[in-house]
């Protein structure tokens, strides 16, 4: 069976688009990992926020690409901030990366893994009654805060 990890940088936006991109991996028919290692694919949902983030991005990005190289097959998606907010050119420099999708891009994920989202969402994180929405998304409740 396939397994996926899925690395998460920075903030609770972060996390939760993670969660997102955890059950798009799921839908695709992959099981999620607590050990890198065990993984056949990594997505690195970057951060790059603040210049401490960026540097912990590159830094992380270099690791992948080392865990990669370690076994034969697996795939490199780098999610998030950092593609986000940096553009690269067409050079061999991101070459590693098998996919590089901006933040929430659970849509594109989806297309790497040659499924189709259709009309079921991945939905957000969180579980029950309770569940963290992003800002950008909007709410069509009009509750008060």
């Amino acid at each position: 069976m396939k397994q996926a990890f899925v690395l998460t940088l920075g903030c609770p936006k972060n996390q939760a688009d993670s969660d997102v991109f955890s059950r798009c991996l799921e839908l695709a028919g992959y099981i999620l990992s607590t050990d890198p290692e065990e993984a056949d694919l990594l997505v690195l949902n970057s951060c790059a926020f603040i210049k401490p983030a960026v540097d912990e991005s590159l830094e992380t990005m270099e690791q992948a690409v080392q865990w990669k190289g370690r076994r034969r097959g697996r795939r490199l998606v780098l999610a998030g901030c950092l593609p986000g907010r940096f553009t690269w050119d067409e050079s061999d420099e991101l070459k590693e990366w098998d996919l590089i999708i901006g933040p929430g891009d659970s849509a594109g994920l989806m297309r790497f893994l040659d499924r189709e989202l259709g009309r079921k969402s991945p939905g957000g994180s969180g579980t029950g009654p309770v569940r963290y929405l992003q800002v950008f998304e909007g709410c069509s409740n009009y509750c008060t805060y």
